[in-house]
């Protein structure tokens, strides 16, 4: 079984780490795999996902009157690797991508769906029409996690079938008294520094500047805070920092290979978003053990139908993260919150999720590609 994944720029982000963690487990069960880049360039991670056994294209993304060319240009790679799968991931022109996957033979078409959209308006309602334009043309539509299922019921009436994310829950996992003791040593942290964590891209949806606000009227142990990944592309949480006086308190680290060695430091991981997919950096944290304050949003509130223990922020604001803060600070130690690494590796190993896509493929074939229309 040939499958051709079709992606934006490639970067160490959720769908790509995912695929790279699948890799192999696919290859064994014979399948053929590439990757199409639409982008103006490759991506970082290319590197990592063709080590990881993909053939990488790269396929310049057009907008407006030069779209045309794009999804010419993108005919063809798709024609040349003549996949049985063609895997869509990206939001963007997703239609005219689906289509022009259908017209290039007959293959089946997977879309898998990656957030939770906040469609409004004209846009909402234009979604929706793609959305059942795709299940018409016999496209197999999956979403990531509960809520980005319920999203697309409830929002763009579109049914989806679900397959959850997954980590590498072999590297995640809770740290031994020296590694925990080594890293906070080499960050510069005592056994008496509380150190807070949050890992992901700076925009606006994960809602930094409400943790630093936070912090401003936290009275008690003295918190440090870490923010690791691309810092917020107009620096506002920077900026917030220092008009609060906080910036000894407040390290912004930017984007990093190994993200576990400051999860193994933190002794709470927080994560304030607005709204999220199905969050792999909130799988990894719970993976490693460490106590974890999550605000209850759609994509993070999933959490709460798990065995897992988490701290609630029942509303992403500084109030409600305040809150949340101190009953962290309640909890002496953090044993109760060590179980959670437990089920998170069982749940939500690469293996499971990739013998699922298998699955799913395998069944698009044997009933014939387009059978739905």
């Amino acid at each position: 079984m040939r499958v051709i994944h079709i992606m934006n720029a490639l970067c160490a982000s959720g769908a790509e780490v995912m695929l790279r963690l699948a890799a192999s487990e696919w290859k064994n069960r014979g399948l053929e795999l590439a990757i199409v880049a639409c982008a103006d360039q490759v991506g970082d991670y290319a590197v990592a996902l063709r080590a990881s056994g993909y053939r990488i294209y790269l396929c310049r993304r057009r907008r407006g009157r030069q779209a045309v060319q794009f999804l010419r240009d993108l005919n063809q790679i798709i024609t040349n690797f003549d996949p049985d799968i063609v895997h869509i991931h990206p939001e963007m022109q997703c239609l005219p991508v689906v289509y022009t996957a259908y017209k290039s033979g007959d293959r089946a078409i997977v879309r898998t769906i990656h957030n939770n959209f906040p469609f409004h308006g004209k846009l909402r309602a234009r979604k929706i029409l793609e959305r059942r334009l795709m299940a018409w043309l016999g496209v197999c539509q999956i979403s990531i996690g509960e809520s980005v299922y319920e999203t697309e019921l409830e929002v763009f009436k579109n049914h989806t079938h679900r397959i959850d994310n997954w980590v590498e829950t072999e590297h995640f996992r809770p740290a031994s008294r020296s590694e925990r003791h080594l890293v906070r040593q080499q960050l510069g942290f005592s056994e008496d520094d509380h150190v807070i964590v949050s890992v992901g891209n700076g925009s606006t949806t994960k809602n930094y500047s409400s943790v630093i606000k936070a912090l401003r009227n936290y009275k008690g142990t003295r918190v440090n805070y870490i923010q690791v990944g691309q810092e917020h592309p107009e620096g506002i949480d920077r900026k917030i920092a220092l008009q609060l006086g906080l910036e000894d308190q407040v390290r912004f680290i930017g984007c990093v290979d190994d993200v576990r060695p400051f999860l193994w430091a933190a002794d709470t991981y927080i994560m304030p978003s607005l709204y999220e997919g199905n969050s792999l950096a909130a799988a990894e944290a719970l993976c490693t053990g460490v106590p974890c304050i999550f605000s209850r949003s759609p994509g993070l509130r999933d959490w709460a139908s798990h065995p897992v223990e988490v701290i609630w922020a029942e509303a992403p604001d500084e109030v409600c993260l305040l809150l949340a803060l101190q009953q962290r600070m309640k909890y002496s130690c953090s044993a109760r919150f060590e179980r959670n690494a437990s089920y998170v590796r069982h749940a939500m190993s690469p293996e499971h999720g990739a013998v699922e896509y298998i699955s799913a493929y395998q069944r698009l074939c044997a009933q014939g590609y387009r059978s739905v229309v």
